[in-house]
């Protein structure tokens, strides 16, 4: 049995809000209601905007006029919620046929956290990386450059990491002792066809 578009908009994972051509909401899936904390009865007796932080007001406005004028929205706001927290979404509004609006909004607490949680794992990284007195870099094989390089660059050949970001290994050959840059050029023909994972060592001399 197929299911109907009532059945499909109630089970929707996001929280899914139709409006009406004044910004008034007219009905709201069980997502909706849980995302917010307001219950069916109370999001039909709001318009769109009093989810929203008295502040955002005139951009959720402008949003709305945007919609029924046939445009789309997508962008990042906050939600306020019945017990006046707020929660970061992704909204996405168009108009439907019928004129009113529906409003797509993507809970994103778990990316933002995973975001977060990344880039502390980032940082902690970088204070080891730079905790150690050698040279360490990320060189992006398929992009061709340096894409990291830590403070000990500056240590080992008097050079700020800034000054190596960027460049590609022609770039970098310049600052290859001359004698080395036959080895330099083919130690990295050999890591293009190294497997992942595989280690690979090799000495060389830097101008300093």
């Amino acid at each position: 049995m197929e299911a109907s578009e009532g059945d499909i908009f109630e089970g929707a994972p996001d929280a899914l809000f139709l409006a009406d051509e004044t910004g008034r909401i007219v009905d709201a899936n069980a997502a909706a209601c849980a995302l917010t904390g307001f219950s069916r009865e109370e999001l039909r007796a709001m318009r769109v905007v009093d989810l929203h932080p008295r502040e955002h007001a005139a951009s959720v406005e402008h949003g709305l006029r945007t919609l029924l004028a046939g445009g789309t929205v997508l962008r990042q706001r906050w939600l306020r919620r019945r017990d006046g927290t707020l929660v970061g979404v992704e909204i996405h509004g168009r108009r439907l046929a019928d004129g009113r609006t529906l409003g797509i909004a993507r809970d994103l607490t778990a990316r933002k956290r995973a975001e977060a949680e990344l880039a502390e794992s980032q940082r902690l990284v970088r204070r080891l990386a730079d905790s150690i007195p050698g040279v360490v870099y990320v060189f992006d094989l398929e992009q061709g450059r340096f894409v990291y390089m830590n403070d000990g660059v500056r240590r080992v050949l008097g050079l700020p990491p800034e000054r190596l970001l960027g460049l590609d290994a022609a770039q970098v050959l310049d600052d290859v002792h001359p004698d080395d840059r036959t080895l330099f050029e083919g130690h990295l023909a050999k890591l293009l066809d190294a497997p992942d994972g595989a280690v690979l060592q090799k000495e060389q001399r830097m101008r300093h």
